[in-house]
Formats: C-alpha cells, structure tokens, sequence
C-alpha cells in the first residue's frame, strides 16, 4: 500500500497519485485554505502540503519547502483576568447600566470569563417559532451552586453598583452577610436572594439592610430541609443546614469549610434511599465515621408546649407559666417562711432568689419584693436572722395569690399604650363625710359615698387614698373590657402617679388597695402607668363679678403668701434656681472648710478669697461668674448690701477671664456634612422609622436653628410641652410653619413664628420634603403630643439626639469628632446665613438671639 502522512493528509511520497478528499455532509462549508485545527479552538489552519490542486504531483525525493503549519486568529485578542485588575472591569457596560438602574440581573452572568462577557449579546435565548410568529425564548437562569459563588458574583456586583452610589456600602455589606447567614440556616438562600432583588428592581428607594419578613420567614425560616424535598435541588445544599447543625459549626473557633453530611443518615429511625449518596454519609457534629443521632432528652418534637430557660411555653393559649416543680418548690419556700417567727439570711436570700426568677412571668410581682429586700440590708453573716413582720406576710401572701391563681401572662398586649381619655375612662373623688366618688366608661356611669368608718378612722384625709379607689373599682367593674390593653392614666394627684407606677406605698391602708389594684390587673392582663397632670385653674372672674356674687370671699392669707412665694419662683427658669443653690452650697462647703464665719451680707474678704479657691481649683471662668450671680442674687433676695458688686471682686473676675480665656471649640455642621451623616443614619438605626425621626430632628435643627431643649426632652417621663409638639407644625408643598412656644430668651412664652421654605438645592436634606415624610410614617398614639418620638410613643431625649449624633460622625469617620455637638447644628446655621449675605438682624431674629451672642456662633475663617 502506498504510503502517506495520514495526520496532515499529504498523499504518498513518488506515488504522485491525486486523491480527492471525500466530503462530509454534516460539515459545514468553509473557504479555501480554512481547515480548523482541533488543537486549538477559535483559530484556522493554511496546510500549503495537503492538497497540491488539479495541475500539480508531489513526487517522493521531492522536498516541500512549505511543510510547516501557518496559524492566524479570526478573532479579536481579548484580555485575561488578573489578580491586579479591578473587580468588574470585564463586565460589559450593558450589565453595568442596569445593576446601575436596579435592574435584575443574572449573578451567574458576572462569574463568566471575560471572553464570554466580551461577547455577551443582547438576548440570550433559544429562536423558536410558535403560532407562525418568531422569537426568542429567554434561557431559564442557571442556580448557583454554592454560596461562596453566590459571594464572588456578589462582591463583582457591588463593586459594580457603589462606582457610583457609594453610600451604599454598608447596607450592601449587611445584604451579604444576612445571606451568608441564611445559607447556614436553610437551602432556600438562593430564592430568597432571587425575590429580594426582584423586588428591589420594583422598589429601588427600599434598603438593602432590612430583611423582608415575608421572604425570610417563607424560604428561610420554614423552609423545608428533608433531603428528598424537590427544593433542595434548587441549591447544592444539604438539609444538615438545620438550626442545631447551624449553631455547632458557627459556635466553632475556626469557620472551616466541611463536606455536607447526609441528613438522613444522622437521624435516628431513618434510611438513606440514595445510593450513590452526593453527601457524606459522616457525624455531622464531628466529622466521624459514625451517624449523630441526636439525645431524645435534648430533642423535642414538635409541640405547642415547650419549656425553656426554666419557663414554660404554651404557643396554645399564648401564655408563660411556671412549670409545675418550679410552682411548688416555691409555694413551699412561701408557706415555710408564712409559719414561721424568724429565717436565716440564707433562706430569705433563697426566697427571693426564687421570687426573682418568678417575676420573668408575674412582673408586677417585683413590687412585692422591696420589703423582703430590705428586711436583709445590714445583714451580712448567712445564719443571721431576721424577724417576719405582719408587712412581710401580707406580701407573702400576695404572691402565694399570684402563683396559685394568675401563674400565667399573655404574649400578645398591645404594642402602645392608650390614654383614659381614648378609652373614655374618668374617675375623680373628692374629700368630705357627705362626699364619694364618680366613675364614668363609655357611656356608663359609677358613683358611690364614702364610708362613715372611714371617717372616723381618718381615711378621707388621705386624697392619695382617695384617688385610688375608684380606679380600683373601675377594673373590677369592667376590667374584662380592658384586657391585654396597656392603659395610661392622667392623674392631678402626684402622690397617686407615684403608687400606681412603683406599685408600692409605706402605708398600709394604700397597699390594701394596690394589692387588690394588682390583683384584677393580673387577671385581666392590663398594664397600667399613670402620668402627672397639672392642675389648671379656672380663669378668675372679674371684680365686678366677685363683687356682684359675693362680696365676702377673699383670699386667706396663707393663699397670699403662697401666691407671692410662686411669683417670685417663676421669675427665673429652672435651671438658673438649680445653678444659684449649687453657688450657695459650693460657698458654705468653702466656708466650713476654711472655719470662715457664715454672714450675710458675705464680707468683701471673704469674696476675694472665695474667688481666688475657685480659680485654684480650676473652675472656668464662667463657672465662677454664674456663682457670684447666685451670691449676688442671694443678696437681693434679703434685701441687703450687695458686695458683689466692690470694685476690687469686679477686677478679680476680670482677671480670671484675661488669664484664662475662654473658646467655643464646638465644630459647626455644614451642608455637605449633614448630608453625609443623614445618610449614615439607615445603616446605624434599629429601623426605617428611626432613621426618619433622627434624619428629620437633624434636618429640623439646622434650618430652624433650634436649641437642643427646644424640640427634645430632658427623659422620656418628661411631660411638659416645653418641646415641639404636633400642632406647633403646619407643614405644605412649598414650606414649613413652626411655633416655638417658649425659648432661652422668651421665658414669657409670647412666642416665635418661623417660616422655612423648601430647599431645592438638594432634596435629599430639604426640610419641608423630609418632614412631610416623617409626619407620614409617625404612628398617632393617644397621650403623645411630642413632634418627635419614637415608635412607642416615648419622646425624643436630649441624650438620644447626642448619641446618635455621635454615632453618625464616627461612622462617617470624619475628624475631630468630638468637637461636632448638638449644638453644632445651630452653630453651622447661623455660619452658613452669613456666608450667603443675610444681615445680622435677620440671623438674630431667625436664631432667636436678643443680644449680640450670635456672633460667637459665625465660624468663618478670616
């Protein structure tokens, strides 16, 4: 036979014989000199030896100077991936646009190599016909197959989307690790993270942060983990993803990657139908070559009764209860402690120990606890013993009533507190032997005269008493009307508002009420509190009508002292009385030290010397200003010689302020830096509406700028309307009205008007916009009329503006942190109006300034 090179397909060498290459009919036609080398895809061969033409014979001592293969590419070069490259920097700019747009894309798109993505088409999908008509049919996504995948496609996508929206690192980061979380947990991660960004391509003003509950408690938290459930082929996941596998292996030192166990083979009284099995048929605690059946004393099957941590669990009824050991160990330790004269100091520590444990179900019980509590003070050796008095008993009792009847508390109450005056509930009582009380519920009326032993045992003296009667009786009128509602109680009497919210009193005739108050409350499942209402005077007729209906009735003059003692307190605030006392204090601990004589007027000597302490002592100099004002106004107040005002206390203050002068460091808050710490505040609120109450107060500060006491308050219990409240805002399209009521410099309370516009600079801190939107989201809870609060109705505190202040100027990393106040806000205001031109008598006027102090305020570097 003759021979030829059968690889390159040359004929044999001196036969010279032309053969004809025998066509495929499966292969495609090609060009002349384009023969495809398998060796390497995407180029063409030219074998100038394979097929000499009709006109030439290769003869065998004939050499071909052409015996060599030629490559060429058809193709365009395309670049490799490398470490050094940026993340993303293949992915062509259609896939940018729309991961810049939110719109939803394949992840699996952005793990391709970057010569896949450079020919990435429009459309991908299959052509079909159906009907007569032709189209693409797009190409169902491909799942991916694990999370770490999953976590490099998503890092190439968030690199993507923060080149231009960078403040969403955050809320990206806490996406990724909220997904990484649920793949520990469940296999339905990767449809959960399908929906979700299904859903943010609808709605993309949402947060990447907030988990979406639907979603979560769907595919995360009842998603289905048996092995042959079809959704587990949706991800590479076995069911070992449990809560219990979760906690092991997150509870670890070291996250190492481990084989995923079978499910089936770990758990007791089943058998795995695969076989092969793709998952390690291995200890899924420990790795061995053994099943991990779970301990039955440990693991419970489902059931709707269930104790944990000592409590007992009824999704049934929806209550906690003691469970029944823990019951009677106590009523035991109760009755052995109710029979006996004297305990040990251990065996009241071991009561209480139990009745603390006790309160996690009968919470009100912890009011019962204080006088077992006290009974041990001083005592410190454990054999120790202590006398059981008749108010020790009676409050044994009360919790052997609470154990043996109410060892129960619903789950469910509701979430805000409601006013007596939104549930139409009113009690009032008045004092006297021919007197009573009144009730009044929805249309339904109470009433009733006080006992003629209680006047003689000298209760209707008690108003405190008094008060709280006809609440009491009000609950065990209609009390079942009132279950699992949390009811607040406007009361004129302080004594009152105390007893109901600590439920305990030192007298013994109050506590008889405050038990049997408890008592129905328990059984009805009601929390109460009471809040302090003012009373308010009726408006004093004129003379002519005092006159006309009785000519006899003036004022005692106990009335009249007391008059003028509360005039004269009102003529100063609050805190300049607390700052006077804590001068007088401060010069009677200087005076006792130094064995100085305690005159009045205070001798000139003895100021100069007293002013010399302090600044030795490193007071400021206004520190020591404020104090001679309070010495000074100590003086006036007796109506002596203020000395004071010598010349030489005079100069020696001065000299204070010369050598110790004095600047305001507080750092001004810009636009551009409100802006950047609004927007840190989503990523560091508990929630969406907490980041719209503290976006709106920042706003609010610096376009008003307000004082921080004008629109917060002191604690959450403070009831006064000093701050903003509701109706002190009338917000519209274009702008924003706001009456501040009272201020540092209108303690008088005639009141300021301010009109902000709308900001169209940026609508992103616009005023009018933002609040309009935070009056939206703010829930109307009845008894609340604070402009700011947070969801449960509790008022914005001074101290929570500050704090998350502070938190937002060091998540912004911005420097010198400590020198942005919330002061700052008014301090960037006025800064900002005298850089756009506006006059010094508007910017006081707008800051509410009645002296030249604004100027402090301007920071502008000359």
């Amino acid at each position: 036979m003759p021979r030829g090179n059968s690889k390159k397909g040359t004929p044999a060498r001196g036969q010279g014989v032309k053969r004809r290459r025998m066509a495929d009919p499966k292969e495609k036609e090609q060009p002349i000199a384009s023969v495809v080398n398998p060796r390497s895809s995407g180029e063409s061969v030219i074998d100038f030896s394979s097929d000499p033409g009709p006109s030439q014979t290769s003869t065998g001592t004939e050499s071909n100077i052409f015996n060599e293969n030629i490559q060429f590419s058809q193709s365009l070069p395309c670049l490799e991936e490398s470490l050094f490259d940026q993340i993303g920097c293949y992915v062509p700019m259609k896939l940018k646009d729309k991961i810049w747009k939110h719109e939803f894309i394949d992840l699996n798109l952005l793990i391709k190599s970057p010569r896949e993505l450079a020919n990435f088409p429009d459309h991908e999908g299959d052509l079909v016909v159906k009907g007569g008509h032709m189209r693409i049919e797009s190409l169902p996504c491909r799942a991916i197959p694990n999370i770490h995948t999953w976590t490099s496609a998503f890092m190439i996508y968030m690199s993507i989307l923060l080149e231009k929206q960078s403040s969403l690192a955050q809320e990206l980061l806490k996406y990724m690790r909220d997904i990484r979380f649920a793949a520990n947990k469940s296999h339905g991660w990767g449809t959960y993270d399908e929906q979700f960004r299904l859903r943010k391509a609808q709605r993309p003003q949402s947060s990447w942060a907030v988990i979406n509950q639907d979603l979560w408690s769907f595919y995360i938290t009842t998603a289905m983990r048996d092995q042959g459930q079809s959704n587990e082929s949706k991800v590479g996941f076995s069911s070992q993803s449990e809560p219990l596998h979760s906690f092991r292996q997150s509870s670890g030192q070291q996250n190492v990657q481990q084989p995923r166990t079978c499910n089936a083979y770990n758990t007791k009284g089943k058998r795995c139908n695969f076989n092969p099995c793709r998952f390690k048929h291995g200890c899924s605690a420990c790795g061995g070559q053994h099943p991990a059946y779970f301990s039955d004393e440990k693991t419970i099957s489902p059931t709707t009764r269930l104790t944990f941590l000592g409590v007992e669990i009824d999704t049934s009824d929806m209550t906690l209860r003691l469970p029944s050991d823990k019951l009677d160990e106590l009523l035991q330790k109760i009755s052995f402690v109710l029979k006996s004269k004297k305990v040990t100091l251990r065996e009241m520590q071991s009561l209480l120990g139990s009745l603390n444990f006790a309160c996690r179900v009968v919470v009100p019980g912890r009011a019962f606890c204080r006088r077992l509590i006290d009974s041990t003070i001083g005592l410190n050796k454990p054999h120790y013993r202590i006398r059981i008095t008749s108010n020790i008993k009676a409050d044994l009792l009360m919790w052997k009533s609470f154990l043996k009847n109410f060892n129960g508390l619903t789950l469910m109450p509701d979430r805000l507190w409601t006013s007596n005056e939104a549930l139409e509930f009113y009690t009032d009582s008045a004092g006297g032997s021919t007197l009573g009380f009144g009730i009044y519920f929805k249309g339904r009326w109470a009433h009733g005269l006080w006992p003629r032993t209680w006047h003689k045992r000298g209760l209707l003296s008690n108003i405190t008493f008094l008060e709280l009667f006809p609440v009491m009786v009000a609950i065990i009128l209609w009390g079942s009307e009132l279950r699992n509602k949390k009811v607040l109680f406007h009361i004129d009497n302080e004594g009152a508002v105390h007893i109901i919210n600590k439920k305990s009193s030192k007298s013994s005739d109050v506590m008889i009420l405050v038990r049997r108050l408890v008592l129905e409350t328990l059984h009805h499942n009601i929390l109460i509190k009471a809040d302090h209402v003012p009373v308010v005077p009726f408006p004093e007729p004129s003379t002519k009508c005092i006159s006309d209906t009785n000519s006899n009735s003036e004022p005692s003059m106990d009335s009249i002292t007391e008059e003028s003692a509360r005039l004269f307190s009102d003529s100063l605030a609050g805190n300049t009385w607390k700052s006077y006392s804590r001068a007088r204090s401060v010069l009677d601990s200087f005076q006792l030290l130094y064995t100085l004589d305690k005159v009045w007027p205070v001798p000139v000597e003895q100021l100069v010397q007293f002013i010399a302490y302090l600044s030795l002592k490193h007071f400021s100099p206004a520190t020591v200003r404020l104090y001679i004002s309070g010495i000074s106004f100590s003086h006036k107040e007796r109506n002596l010689e203020d000395t004071t005002k010598n010349f030489v206390v005079s100069k020696m203050l001065e000299g204070l302020h010369r050598n110790h002068p004095q600047r305001d460091n507080r750092a001004p808050v810009t636009l551009p830096l409100l802006r950047q710490i609004t927007d840190a505040l989503p990523s560091i609120c508990s929630s969406t509406y907490e980041s719209l109450l503290f976006k709106s107060s920042f706003i609010l500060a610096f376009f008003a700028m307000l004082r921080v006491s004008e629109f917060t308050t002191k604690n959450k219990s403070d009831s006064s309307t000093e701050a903003l409240q509701l109706s002190d805002v009338v917000v519209s399209d274009c702008q924003l009205k706001i009456n501040i009521k009272k201020s540092k410099t209108d303690q008088r309370g005639y009141s300021t008007f301010i009109v902000i516009n709308k900001y169209r600079d940026n609508a992103n801190i616009c005023p009018v916009l933002t609040l309009k939107k935070y009056l939206a989201a703010r829930p109307a809870v009845s008894g609340c009329y604070h402009l700011f609060m947070h969801f449960d109705g509790s008022p914005l505190t001074r101290y929570q503006l500050s704090a998350m202040l502070r938190k937002s100027v060091n998540f912004c990393n911005i420097p010198n942190p400590n020198l942005l106040k919330s002061h700052s806000f008014r301090i960037g205001a006025a800064t900002e109006a005298s850089k756009r031109g506006i006059n010094d008598e508007t910017i006081k006027k707008l800051g509410r300034w009645s002296s030249g102090a604004f100027e402090r305020y301007i920071r502008i570097p000359w």
